[in-house]
């Protein structure tokens, strides 16, 4: 099989986990989670973002289109 240096990826996956200790999941939530998602979803080529918060803790996902014709 051949290799090569630089593969063609045609997306990315980023994800942002943050910790808050103590803090109840509605909290994380409205002043973590939300924020933070509101923030990335106003990126261009996004496929797809998912997010969930539990107590003291908080995950966004983003999918992103990579090579993608913007016009």
């Amino acid at each position: 099989l051949p290799i090569r240096q630089y593969p063609m990826l045609e997306s990315s996956t980023i994800t942002v986990k943050t910790t808050y200790p103590g803090a109840s999941a509605e909290l994380m939530q409205g002043f973590v989670t939300q924020p933070i998602a509101q923030a990335v979803s106003s990126v261009e080529g996004i496929d797809y973002l998912t997010s969930s918060s539990m107590q003291g803790s908080s995950t966004v996902t983003v999918r992103m289109e990579l090579n993608r014709d913007s016009t």
